[in-house]
């Protein structure tokens, strides 16, 4: 279990959110911008809302995105900047950004 100081809470996320990200690199594809940015903020409102927990839900979250078996690389490509979020980055020239805590 992990617990998190409400103090530690908002760099916690970010590097969590990122560290989600980086990790789901060349394992989904196809993902429509709004089902990846769903999945994003399902895991950054789950690190807020639930730190008691993070790690069971964060996992069961993960395990649904694998269920999908997409190849992520080729369509979006994270940016992180040391411990916040800059955006992620979608192919065909569209910028999405990621949420802001």
């Amino acid at each position: 279990m992990v617990s998190i100081t409400s103090e530690r809470k908002p760099a916690f996320v970010e590097k969590a959110v990122c560290t989600f990200l980086d990790n789901m690199q060349g394992t989904l594809e196809a993902l429509s911008e709004q089902a990846f940015s769903e999945h994003v903020q399902c895991v950054a409102t789950m690190l807020l809302e639930a730190p008691h927990n993070i790690d069971e839900q964060v996992e069961a979250h993960w395990n649904t995105i694998w269920e999908m078996q997409y190849s992520f690389y080729d369509k979006y490509k994270v940016c992180c900047s040391h411990s916040s979020i800059r955006g992620v980055v979608v192919t065909g020239g569209i910028l999405k950004t990621c949420p802001t805590w």
